[in-house]
């Protein structure tokens, strides 16, 4: 199958590039012939600090299945030896917070042809749009549903314990 892709993205308005706490992979443009492909988006918590690293992370982790504990790991260590304001460190001690959407899709032998399977954790969607008609919008389809205070994955392991019981999953053709 043939897959081409491109990623847009902007900072919160009246933020800088360098505060932009979101993430894609891939961020490049796409355009390929595979069997198997998988991308993700991952939404950064303003409150926390370094977010925006925890969703590259748990982007390029979920496309390449690194484990959540591995990735944590990294996230910590990337912090080892930087010199914070007192503020700063209690923040990252309590950890970084994201919300994550991926998505696989398969080429399919004989009948099954082309198949997709999303997963998701907290408020970032996947929206399937066929001939201008929405098919399948996961894991919210509706505006009431987003609220302020979404199920997210965190950088620091204490505060998963709802992370594995909330994660969602779609699959499609």
């Amino acid at each position: 199958m043939r897959i081409v892709g491109y990623t847009l993205w902007l900072p919160k308005e009246g933020n800088s590039i360098d505060e932009y706490e979101d993430a894609a992979f891939p961020m490049d443009t796409v355009d390929l012939e595979t069997r198997s492909f998988k991308c993700a988006v991952a939404d950064g918590a303003t409150e926390t600090s370094f977010s925006g690293l925890w969703a590259q992370l748990l982007v390029s982790g979920y496309v390449d299945g690194t484990p959540t504990e591995a990735l944590q790991e990294r996230w910590r260590s990337s912090l080892d030896g930087k010199i914070l304001p007192w503020y700063a460190e209690e923040k990252a001690q309590s950890g970084a917070f994201a919300a994550l959407v991926g998505l696989t899709i398969e080429d399919g032998d004989g009948s099954a042809g082309r198949t997709w399977e999303a997963e998701a954790i907290g408020d970032s969607c996947l929206v399937q749009v066929r001939d201008k008609k929405i098919l399948a919008a996961f894991p919210l389809s509706k505006s009431e549903q987003f609220n302020s205070s979404p199920l997210l994955i965190s950088s620091n392991p204490a505060a998963n314990k709802a992370v594995a019981a909330g994660v969602e999953r779609l699959q499609g053709h």
